[in-house]
């Protein structure tokens, strides 16, 4: 069998033992394409490693003297971190890790070819490989394997997709790679309405068919190292108290965003990268809306208190962007855009400090966290509360999911200031936020989320247990 995350430390690889489901999945895919279906924790990233090591032979030489190469495709930067962690430790063969801070948008084809040439293995994310294949770094024909982590997500123009529609250019099919992927969810979204069309979609996508264990008994050996998770639905009222200050802050958000639709930008050249690539920048409107759309999103899921907290994102990078900006009608656009989000702050504040006589702890107070929450805030504080306060901290762990990148920085530093004002809680939780990132350019905000995720995988997450799902009623 193979070890647990918490075990796999003590383990040697030789130690490691295949399970027998892992062993029949491994002689299917050792013959032809397949996307292999098994629930999270079943073993499937070590059926593919395990095929890997397989067909490491093909891979001793460079590709000059007629060896291949391996890519292990993942959808984000920390499944890849992780992905590229585990396979230095269960093989001995040479790792590359390809993701974006690593500013691989700007290496030249010498740097790539060096890459290539001393690594067997290349790590890293969708878009990065659909880049060097389509830039001929190098060719579909020579690799020997190709491993997609989470293959639900290749549909539509996904850079999984998109890579995978390479190998239509291959005349000689005996010439393509073995094709693996990995997923424990065969449907992305609800499309429950067509599952046979989405099913057989995939299967064309990835040139194989879709595989899992062959048995019940074999399904039920699967269970027993899978996660169990016990789900309990936690209701909240719908109905939230209207603050007038809420009414306001849309309508001024609706006023910039027709001022910023009039703004006159002219002409903005595109960036490059040192080998002349064009690098990908979205449309510099939309980004500047989505941002207040994000902030608007924060202020009607979680309340005032959490909406001023909120603001300082979209500050932030409007900062960051006003300093890169490549003309002058840019930069006074996100001037005036930091002037329009700096008045909401102001206003936040204002309208929390009316709650609290005492300036030193104005805004702060458990008070005026709970008072300007909405309906769902409170329950999950209370929730909180109500499983934490005053236990034990020795084994607690809670994983609190979000849909949004600034959802999780946001609902971060509101659980922070709450449990600062709760002793029973500050000395059981202590909580920290991870999330993805995917900006073209760097900014304070991405480099402060890589500082925060390095923290977070390099000690125990105190804040994680189950995760902790809400629905209104």
């Amino acid at each position: 069998m193979t070890p647990s995350p918490t075990e796999s430390k003590t383990i040697s690889k030789a130690e490691m033992e295949p399970r027998r489901y892992q062993l029949e999945l491994l002689d299917y895919v050792m013959h032809r394409n397949a996307i292999i279906y098994l629930p999270t924790g079943a073993g499937k990233t070590y059926v593919a490693i395990m095929a890997l090591k397989r067909f490491s032979h093909q891979m001793q030489e460079t590709i000059e003297n007629g060896g291949k190469r391996a890519i292990f495709m993942c959808n984000t930067v920390e499944l890849a971190r992780q992905q590229a962690i585990e396979l230095k430790r269960c093989t001995n063969l040479a790792i590359g890790f390809y993701v974006g801070e690593r500013d691989v948008d700007s290496w030249s084809r010498k740097k790539w070819d060096e890459e290539i040439r001393v690594n067997q293995i290349l790590v890293g994310t969708a878009q990065i490989f659909l880049d060097i294949v389509s830039q001929n770094y190098i060719k579909i024909t020579d690799l020997s394997v190709v491993v997609i982590d989470e293959c639900h997500h290749a549909t539509k123009s996904h850079p999984m997709h998109e890579f995978m529609r390479h190998f239509r250019d291959i005349a000689d099919k005996s010439k393509l790679p073995r094709v693996i992927g990995l997923t424990g969810v065969l449907l992305k979204g609800n499309k429950l309405a067509k599952i046979r069309e989405e099913l057989e979609n995939l299967e064309a996508t990835f040139r194989g068919n879709i595989v899992t264990v062959s048995s019940i008994e074999e399904y039920r050996n699967v269970m027993v190292y899978s996660t169990k998770p016990t789900e309990k639905l936690v209701t909240y009222s719908s109905q939230a108290h209207n603050f007038k200050l809420h009414d306001t802050i849309k309508s001024i958000i609706a006023e910039c965003f027709v001022v910023v639709d009039a703004w006159n930008l002219g002409v903005i050249p595109a960036k490059q990268t040192k080998n002349l690539g064009t690098l990908r920048e979205p449309n510099k409107k939309n980004f500047l809306k989505n941002l207040l759309n994000d902030f608007l999103y924060q202020t009607n899921e979680f309340g005032l208190y959490a909406s001023a907290i909120a603001i300082m994102s979209p500050i932030i990078e409007f900062e960051v962007k006003k300093r890169q900006a490549e003309t002058i009608a840019l930069r006074n656009l996100y001037r005036y855009t930091i002037s329009v989000c700096e008045k909401i702050r102001h206003m936040l504040i204002m309208e929390l400090k009316e709650e609290d006589s005492d300036p030193d702890s104005a805004c702060h107070t458990t008070d005026i966290i709970l008072n300007f929450a909405t309906p769902k805030m409170r329950t999950l504080l209370g929730l909180l509360s109500d499983l934490f306060e005053n236990k034990d901290p020795t084994g607690i762990r809670c994983l609190i999911f979000v849909e949004r990148r600034y959802t999780a920085k946001c609902v971060y530093y509101v659980l922070k200031k709450y449990i600062e004002q709760k002793p029973g809680l500050a000395e059981t939780l202590r909580p920290q936020f991870m999330v993805g990132r995917n900006s073209i350019m760097p900014s304070i905000e991405s480099i402060l989320d890589q500082k925060w995720n390095k923290s977070m995988a390099e000690r125990k997450i105190d804040l994680s247990r189950q995760p902790i799902r809400k629905r209104p009623i």
